[in-house]
């Protein structure tokens, strides 16, 4: 069942993690979508009147990506996911079709913006984050890179995109993390020309990890021991 929620200025109507279960249909006020970090949230937009937040919740997305925080006192109509769904169900075809594409476009929108804020995001991990981090890592090394003998080689690009796509890491904090492995000489950087700009200075063109199981190791000494 729907419902109106009155929330005050600097509530969470919701936070990255929580479960994505209901929308929420913005009648007065206004709210801040960001992502949220120690010292300072990312805002990606802003929105107010008659916006809709928490539209993840129709996407097929399990948990929320994203913080939802009220700049001002906010009254919205809280509606159930499933509640939307058994109503929209029975519209035409047509709409159906309208709506998903609607959808499509703003869960891509959503993507782009996200990713043009976390490049130029370069605060520090949290403590209770860096084996969330460290683990970034080992599983863009898993998943977007190949065997080469004892190695793994993970093109830059590959790596960077798993980082900020899958885990929502930025660009500035994945490098720096895969230097930390460089400098431990569990990792080394790749050089050579960008394929956009072959008269320019070498970049990094991927970064080839050692001993993956060493990695893991210090995965799970941060998540369990420290």
């Amino acid at each position: 069942m729907s419902a109106i929620k009155t929330f005050k200025k600097g509530d969470c109507i919701f936070k990255e993690g929580d479960k994505a279960a209901a929308l929420y249909v913005i009648q007065s006020g206004t709210v801040s979508v960001c992502l949220a970090r120690p010292k300072k949230n990312i805002e990606l937009y802003s929105l107010s009147s008659p916006h809709v937040v928490g539209d993840q919740a129709l996407q097929g997305t399990s948990n929320h990506l994203v913080t939802c925080v009220c700049l001002t006192e906010v009254k919205a109509v809280e509606i159930a996911a499933e509640e939307f769904k058994a109503l929209t169900a029975g519209a035409p075809q047509m709409v159906q079709l309208v709506l998903r594409s609607l959808a499509d476009r703003m869960k891509a929108l959503s993507v782009e913006i996200k990713s043009h804020r976390l490049e130029r995001d370069s605060s520090p991990v949290p403590e209770d984050q860096v084996a969330r981090a460290l683990g970034v890592a080992f599983h863009s090394a898993v998943y977007r890179g190949k065997k080469d003998g004892a190695d793994v080689v993970t093109p830059w690009i590959a790596y960077k995109q798993q980082s900020q796509r899958i885990f929502g890491e930025s660009p500035k904090r994945a490098e720096q993390i895969a230097s930390i492995f460089v400098k431990l000489k569990m990792a080394s950087f790749e050089k050579g020309k960008d394929e956009t700009d072959p008269d320019g200075a070498e970049v990094i063109v991927a970064v080839r990890f050692h001993d993956l199981g060493a990695i893991e190791t210090a995965v799970d000494f941060y998540q369990h021991y420290y």
